[in-house]
């Protein structure tokens, strides 16, 4: 485990038991020149909580450089903001730190929390924490909506959701949680270039520690598969995922995933 300095566990810290229900949750967005999104993002993690107030919940965006209006919209829309290295491991491993919460989200700048999130995160935590009898638990939300029209679209969400379900293995865009423990004990998102959440999720699973599926579903935007086509898309993923295994170095992936791409989204 690498000794970073998290300011939590404070629970472990004073003894007491791992969970209790009122745990502070903190929503982490990485962002870069998404002024065009993050207002909605952001709001959708403070405006869909069911519990009382959001005083119970926090989101960071850790901005990487945006030279747009990102930041300002950002915290007008009542997010505190972090500044980062552009990157989006980076990003996120940066706004864990600033985080305050024992239960942290990572949500793309894209994409929204579905209504009631806080609860359903709350519940499933707590049970899942106590058939464990631990407090290292992680996962992700079972299912994503696409905001896009079409049928391959649809196609994709059910792949999505049968590959999450069957094969336990998420990705970035259905928001990953940690509680902190577990995510301490892996050592967080590396500082690295590209696949940072393909790369977290692998490293739980060898850990022998299986996600927990939210029964509720992310909204993301459609914009990759609607630039590049929804079959060049699974094609190239799948690609990815083989030379992620077999070696080879994240810049190299990050270089092929961007290769033709506008600098705007060579930056991600």
């Amino acid at each position: 485990m690498v000794g970073w300095p998290w300011p939590t566990s404070r629970r472990r810290e004073r003894g007491e038991a791992w969970w209790s229900g009122r745990e502070k949750i903190s929503v982490i967005l990485p962002t870069l020149n998404e002024e065009s999104s993050v207002e909605r993002s952001v709001r959708s993690c403070l405006g869909k909580t069911k519990g009382r107030g959001t005083n119970r919940v926090e989101v960071v965006v850790v901005d990487g450089g945006s030279r747009d209006d990102t930041v300002r919209r950002a915290r007008r829309a009542g997010a505190r903001v972090v500044s980062a290295e552009r990157g989006r491991g980076l990003q996120q491993d940066v706004g864990s730190k600033a985080a305050s919460g024992d239960l942290i989200l990572f949500l793309h700048a894209d994409s929204e929390l579905p209504e009631g999130y806080d609860a359903l995160l709350h519940d499933t935590v707590r049970k899942a924490s106590r058939e464990r009898q631990r407090s290292e638990v992680w996962g992700a939300f079972a299912e994503l909506r696409i905001r896009s029209k079409g049928p391959l679209l649809r196609v994709v969400e059910f792949g999505v959701k049968q590959r999450t379900k069957l094969l336990h293995k998420p990705y970035g865009d259905q928001c990953l949680f940690f509680h902190r423990d577990a995510y301490e004990s892996c050592g967080g998102f590396k500082r690295v270039p590209f696949m940072e959440d393909y790369d977290v999720v692998h490293r739980q699973r060898r850990r022998g520690i299986p996600p927990i599926l939210l029964d509720g579903r992310v909204t993301t935007s459609g914009r990759r598969w609607k630039e590049r086509g929804v079959l060049p898309v699974f094609l190239l993923n799948q690609a990815l995922i083989l030379s992620w295994h077999l070696g080879i170095s994240p810049q190299a992936l990050k270089e092929l995933y961007y290769k033709g791409k506008p600098p705007k989204e060579a930056c991600r």
